[in-house]
């Protein structure tokens, strides 16, 4: 069986920011960062363009089952620092991104994850198990409502834009540095802190790939359980389970009120390995 791509970006008005590159034994999804453009602002090109670059070049790289995944990425990353070419100075600000992937090598499955991007693996045995890297959450979020809470303390409603500001600020000091969150930039060094790891091939029934939009259900939502996006992504039914996402978004404020995307692109790439 095939890879089965389930993807919808964040608006029918908006480019789709998510990426993904196939090969033979090899899947890539990079999560383009919806950054604004304060952030990007040495760069010429789109977070579209950034995530497709560094998609197809992992995927390439990791064409090669002597070079380890973690390897496989800084190779990426430096071959898309290179392909900006000289008019972007990326030291002022640049597209970033993050990475989910997996690939077959012998009789193993070898999976990677940088930033909260997901893997989710589907044991022989029913059991699902969920690999992510939630260090964005843990670093950045307490000190966005710890801002919201300490207005609110003294009687003030915060706006949206300064919340923002004080998200985009705690982003900015964070963002591949020690003690804080890694995700991929212009620097091949944040591949050595990917989450790596193997699983016997004959032990896996399937493997799905999800970018943090297609996480929401379960991460944040209450519609979905892990187990339920595995099974149906795995059964061809992703754009399913995105709709769902998208309608549980329009009832809620709970991004909104902390400044976060109401909608985001989602990303479900599923693969079977039995039958």
């Amino acid at each position: 069986m095939q890879p089965v791509v389930a993807t919808r970006p964040a608006s029918e008005a908006t480019v789709n920011e998510d990426a993904v590159a196939l090969g033979p034994g090899v899947a890539v999804l990079v999560d383009g960062a919806g950054l604004p453009a304060s952030m990007r602002r040495g760069c010429r090109h789109s977070v579209a363009w950034y995530a497709t670059e560094l998609a197809t070049a992992f995927r390439d790289a990791l064409s090669d089952r002597a070079v380890r995944p973690a390897e496989a990425l800084a190779a990426a990353l430096t071959a898309v620092a290179a392909s900006h070419g000289p008019g972007c100075d990326l030291g002022r600000g640049s597209p970033s991104g993050t990475v989910a992937a997996w690939r077959t090598s012998g009789d193993r499955l070898e999976h990677l994850v940088l930033g909260d991007a997901t893997v989710l693996l589907a044991a022989v045995d029913g059991v699902v198990t969920v690999v992510t890297d939630d260090r964005l959450a843990r670093v950045v979020e307490p000190v966005v409502r710890a801002f919201v809470d300490e207005r609110r303390d003294r009687g003030l409603v915060p706006s949206r834009d300064e919340i923002l500001d004080a998200r985009r600020a705690a982003l900015e000091r964070t963002r591949n540095r020690s003690g804080g969150f890694w995700c991929a930039h212009a620097d091949h060094a944040a591949a050595a802190e990917a989450l790596t790891g193997s699983v016997p091939r004959d032990a896996v029934a399937g493997v799905v790939v999800a970018s943090d939009g297609a996480t929401r259900g379960y991460e944040h939502l209450g519609v979905h359980a892990p187990d339920d996006v595995v099974r149906r992504s795995l059964a061809g039914d992703g754009a399913t389970v995105i709709g769902e996402i998208r309608a549980a978004e329009r009832s809620t404020t709970l991004f909104t009120d902390v400044a976060m995307k109401p909608h985001d692109d989602a990303t479900l790439v599923a693969w079977r390995l039995l039958p």
